[in-house]
């Protein structure tokens, strides 16, 4: 699990770059709410956006398994 990590490291910086490379007022991160939902669902999780106009919550459903 810790290599599946590791090899993720190049993309996770690259999203850090493009959203430092676009920088947005307090409470109007619009652009970067887009980018974090994209992602979110990319991910399958399920998506809510608009809380506070530009927030964002991803929901993963995790499912328990008994033996």
């Amino acid at each position: 699990m810790k290599k599946q990590i590791a090899g993720w490291k190049e993309e996770i910086v690259a999203w850090r770059h493009d959203i430092h490379g676009h920088p947005e007022l307090a409470f109007d991160e619009l652009r970067t709410a887009d980018f974090v939902a994209a992602k979110l669902e990319s991910f399958g999780l399920d998506v809510h956006r608009g809380l506070g106009k530009a927030g964002v919550v991803g929901i993963l459903q995790l499912l328990q398994v008994f033996h």
